[in-house]
């Protein structure tokens, strides 16, 4: 044979080799098959089997399963097809060991346990029996398993199918580390998913292992890096970080109601974390939230009546409390009443306890900005509450307690406060946006109402409102001069009777409410000049009906004076319209009868009265 056949020769036999090995040849019958099925039920916990197999030995030595059943008659699921390569190594020398394991489309069903402390129980009794061997032996392990287009679906469970899967799971070998990089679909949602530097063998020896943990999701996304001890419970030590762009959607996502998520918006979390025994513990917790930042220690636990408390002490250079208060207005804009803040859309109560201890060096409460301010959020399963413990608002203090109590039906509010020496100006103008009086104010405030909508709880409020300023001013109006002028040319003062500002000793007022509709009655007195005011104020249509009158107090008036008589009558003043529009005018029917003006009508009118008069028997 000459060296050029012999060329070819070998050339159509190497040809036919590699096409030989490239080939699938049918493997059910051969030994390899039943060892394979033996080595995946030791990684997997169940039994695999397939309806055929075939070995490929090109360009890596593999045998691939189809329409594979796993479990006892497919009971924990089906995939298309196993993939399984073959070390090539192992099968020179006789032996066969798993390089590589690919399940391509899997559709299994968990009907194992759910509750965590099951599931963790379940997962370490099988990464045990991985990383050890009944004869102490290093167990043979595939180095890597991958999962294509997987899905796996939790029976009587609503939204628990996860789709589309693509995990890849790296464990070369018992004692090294296990890696596994997976992308999911779950909720409507792509999840990825990334754990690192986790070491069985630790575990199973009853030692610490490092665990670092990412979940990212469009809703949320979780990382942890620390530590995990084993059974009988985990144990985590480490960093925290947790973002989410909306906590009511990332709380939604995840099936978890939140107590005041739907008010928080976008929140980030950092913290070193430590989960024992069903307790969450962060030491140093740092809360980022659109309403400001706050820092302290957070926890939390399951109470005594098996429900999730989360109690924190946090510290805020400044805060916008209305942030937290705002299911109250949503609540009250939507007609859903104040118990759509503690109730869930299932009817059932706030779904969380919560005591929060706030100490806030600036803090927003409705338009109010307040300092050093001391509060607390009190949540249980039959009461909201909100307490102001202690806030200076200017030169003045705060103290008050709000508490929202839902029924069978109907939801209790009580509202009680105090105020001492705050700066009137200011906090009604921003309050009202209105400048009509300053000077420090003293009073009370206690109402209750009772209701699931905003009518409801107008219609039924109840209660009383005090206050008092001592050396204030009247904004806006000089009465002194209002009063001298309307004695001599009432008509015309009424025309203009606005500008300057009034000093006043004391003034006073006291508004009683009663199903909605509050009765005003106020008094006040200046350097010469006294003023009261009376009527009614509704809360339900939000309308106003008062009326004032200010009068001049002269010790050396007479009552048969002209000018004490114009004194009785004074100046009146009529506040009527809305409370977004009120119309404050001077009783003009009331100047006209003291105007000079028409004083020869009255003659006149007097002259035709007197013929009557006389001619009387």
């Amino acid at each position: 044979m000459t060296l050029r056949r012999r060329y070819l020769f070998l050339l159509f036999a190497g040809i036919a080799v590699v096409a030989a090995g490239s080939i699938p040849w049918p493997a059910g019958s051969l030994s390899v098959h039943a060892e394979i099925e033996r080595q995946m039920k030791q990684l997997l916990g169940y039994e695999v089997s397939g309806e055929d197999s075939f070995i490929t030995f090109l360009p890596v030595p593999r045998i691939d399963f189809v329409e594979v059943a796993v479990g006892p008659d497919a009971a924990i699921g089906r995939a298309d097809e196993v993939s399984v390569m073959l070390s090539p190594w192992s099968l020179l020398l006789g032996r066969i060991k798993v390089g590589q394991v690919v399940l391509t489309r899997p559709r299994m069903t968990w009907n194992g346990p759910v509750r965590v402390q099951e599931l963790w129980s379940e997962a370490y009794r099988r990464t045990m029996a991985l990383a050890t061997t009944a004869d102490g032996s290093a167990p043979r392990l595939p180095g890597r398993m991958m999962i294509v287009d997987g899905t796996i679906t939790v029976p009587g469970k609503s939204r628990s199918r996860v789709q589309k899967i693509d995990a890849t799971v790296k464990w070369p070998s018992a004692g090294r580390q296990l890696d596994i990089t997976a992308t999911a679909l779950w909720r409507g949602e792509l999840v990825d998913l990334r754990v690192d530097k986790l070491h069985p063998a630790a575990l199973a020896a009853g030692l610490p292992s490092q665990l670092v943990l990412r979940v990212s999701a469009q809703p949320m996304s979780l990382s942890f890096a620390g530590r995990i001890n084993p059974e009988p419970l985990p144990t985590f030590d480490g960093l925290v970080n947790f973002r989410t762009g909306s906590l009511s959607r990332a709380a939604s996502w995840l099936d978890t109601p939140l107590t005041f998520a739907r008010s928080a918006g976008p929140v980030s979390i950092k913290s070193s974390a430590s989960l024992k025994s069903g307790a969450l513990s962060m030491p140093d917790v740092r809360i980022e939230a659109a309403g400001g930042t706050l820092e302290g220690a957070m926890a939390a636990r399951y109470n005594d009546s098996g429900r999730i408390l989360i109690s924190a002490t946090l510290d805020s250079a400044a805060l916008d409390l209305n942030r937290v208060l705002t299911p109250l207005s949503h609540s009250m804009e939507r007609s859903a009443g104040f118990s759509a803040m503690h109730r869930e859309k299932s009817g059932e109560p706030a779904p969380n306890d919560v005591d929060v201890r706030l100490s806030i060096s600036r803090a927003t409460v409705g338009p109010l900005e307040m300092q050093d301010v001391a509060a607390a959020i009190l949540v249980s399963s039959d009461r909201t509450e909100f307490a102001l413990n202690q806030a200076q608002l200017g030169r003045g203090t705060v103290r008050g307690r709000l508490q929202v109590a839902p029924g069978n039906g109907h939801t209790e509010t009580r509202l009680n406060g105090v105020f001492e020496g705050i700066d009137a100006q200011k906090t009604v103008q921003q309050l009202f946006g209105l400048t009509l009086l300053s000077g420090p104010a003293t009073g009370n405030i206690a109402l209750t109402a009772n209701g699931t909508t905003w009518h409801q709880l107008t219609a039924s409020l109840d209660g009383n409102v005090s206050a008092r300023i001592d050396k204030g001013n009247l904004i806006g109006v000089d009465l002194v001069d209002v009063i001298d002028r309307a004695a001599r040319s009432p008509l015309a003062t009424a025309l203009d009777w606005q500008g300057g500002r009034t000093p006043f000793d004391t003034a006073q007022a006291l508004l009683v409410v009663t199903r909605g509709y509050g009765q005003l009655e106020g008094a006040m007195a200046a350097s010469g000049i006294a003023g009261r005011i009376g009527g009614g104020i509704s809360f339900v249509d939000r309308t106003l009906d008062m009326r004032a009158s200010i009068r001049r107090v002269a010790a050396d008036s007479q009552p048969g004076d002209a000018n004490a008589a114009a004194d009785a009558i004074g100046f009146p003043i009529e506040i009527t319209g809305s409370w977004d529009y009120p119309i404050v005018t001077p009783d003009i029917r009331a100047l006209i009868d003291r105007s000079d003006a028409i004083a020869p009508l009255r003659l006149d009118e007097n002259r035709h009265q007197t013929p009557a008069a006389t001619s009387s028997p």
